[in-house]
């Protein structure tokens, strides 16, 4: 009976983690690319591509600017973060930086 009781509690454990799991990665970092339909999105791509393979994004919205390193212009670069809603618990966030993206991470809905 002992021995059954912790095959029955480590089979449950198995079912559980895949929860657990997704609860922890709620804000995360997605990692270098996400899948768009059939296509796959990296870091460094264009906003072009991704409008092009992706259509427009939920929202988007400009929170900064940043100077061009070892710059003596002045050159600065708008950063903006779109928001694709790709799931039905998470969105995911795009960061760029001018025209290329720097930055891939989930957003959970609730």
């Amino acid at each position: 009976m002992g021995q059954a009781k912790w095959v029955f509690i480590f089979a449950v454990g198995l079912l559980l983690f895949p929860l657990t799991a997704q609860f922890s990665m709620a804000g995360q970092l997605k990692g270098t690319s996400f899948r768009c339909g059939n296509d796959l999105i990296d870091i460094g791509d264009s906003k072009t591509r991704i409008v092009y393979l992706c259509g427009q994004p939920f929202s988007k919205e400009i929170i900064g600017q940043t100077k061009v390193p070892d710059n003596k212009a002045g050159i600065e670069f708008i950063v903006e973060r779109w928001t694709y809603d790709t799931s039905v618990r998470y969105f995911t966030i795009l960061t760029f930086k001018g025209d290329r993206l720097v930055r891939l991470e989930d957003e959970r809905k609730w």
